[in-house]
């Protein structure tokens, strides 16, 4: 059992190293592993996430089943801290209670095809994060909006400013998502967080 929390925390390290050259703004709480034993065994997830709380008082927690090591697999592992862990859940939920907390509204939830949506995109993610291509599902709808403003802006195309237009306008309906991305390729300005509230992500024991 080990050394499939070992396998999860070498590929936080990985990721956390890399987030920088794809995310300029970065969540205040870490992201901590932690092994559980579910007496419902097969019918439990491989793994799972619990947000971060409210007042940043803990951080976000990567639940690995140790009841099903048959699951995890190196790819299955890979996929699974991409889409559950960083970036996916934890970058998208903790970003959005943190808006949150500073804006005095809640807009962490709501919109599940759009979290959907983004832990799909952040399972694609893995060949630029240190782990292999995730293939299956092909990034979903939210990497088929990054290819349409990157066709639309060349050269002046930020994947780093892109993720940020979409951690911080979402939850929101995707065609509303989609709609304000294109207006931003087309030089329009949508509100959008300033790099100067980037914050380097950081790791719970």
């Amino acid at each position: 059992m080990d050394n499939i929390l070992q396998g999860y925390a070498a590929m936080q390290v990985r990721v956390e190293e890399r987030l920088p050259r794809l995310f300029d703004h970065l969540p205040r709480t870490g992201l901590r592993i932690v092994g559980e034993f579910s007496r419902a065994g097969a019918e439990t997830a491989p793994a799972w996430y619990t947000p971060p709380g409210t007042g940043g008082e803990r951080p976000g927690i990567f639940h690995v089943n140790l009841s099903r090591p048959e699951v995890h697999s190196s790819e299955r592992m890979e996929t699974l801290f991409l889409r559950e862990g960083l970036p996916g859940r934890h970058l998208q939920t903790a970003l959005a209670r943190e808006a949150d907390s500073r804006e005095g509204w809640r807009r962490s939830g709501g919109q599940p095809a759009y979290v959907e949506a983004w832990a799909g995109y952040a399972a694609c993610l893995g060949d630029r994060l240190g782990l292999r291509r995730y293939i299956s599902g092909g990034g979903g709808p939210i990497l088929a909006m990054r290819e349409t403003t990157g066709k639309i802006m060349g050269s002046r195309f930020d994947i780093r400013e892109f993720h940020r237009l979409v951690l911080y306008r979402g939850p929101v309906p995707l065609d509303l998502l989609a709609a304000d991305l294109k207006r931003w390729a087309h030089g329009q300005d949508p509100v959008r967080p300033s790099s100067q509230d980037s914050r380097r992500a950081v790791s719970f024991s």
